[in-house]
């Protein structure tokens, strides 16, 4: 699925294409995350709280969505250090989480 190529508005049918040839989840970027959002048929605590999603999983007809942007940034040694992960120097940003994060 080549899904840096798809245009935005493409993102449901994108996402209903590789649920019919069989996948199970998705893992959604910017700028799909709000798209994803309102595609979820259940939402996580988390997902209802950033009003955006980075994970989707299928089963049947339910398609759960979840953020984690905020519980693995939180989770990190060094996290209120800002963006830096000081044990392995990674820099990690997201503009979705950073504006929507509580």
């Amino acid at each position: 699925m080549p899904g840096c190529s798809q245009p935005k508005d493409a993102f449901v049918a994108t996402a209903n294409a590789f649920r019919a040839r069989g996948g199970r989840g998705l893992n959604v970027t910017l700028p799909f995350k709000g798209e994803a959002f309102r595609y979820a048929t259940q939402l996580s605590e988390r997902a209802r709280a950033a009003q955006a999603v980075n994970t989707l999983k299928f089963a049947g007809d339910v398609i759960f969505a979840d953020n984690t942007d905020g519980a693995g940034f939180g989770e990190r040694p060094g996290a209120k250090s800002g963006l830096c992960h000081r044990r392995t120097g990674a820099f990690c940003c997201s503009a979705q989480a950073g504006r929507r994060a509580a």
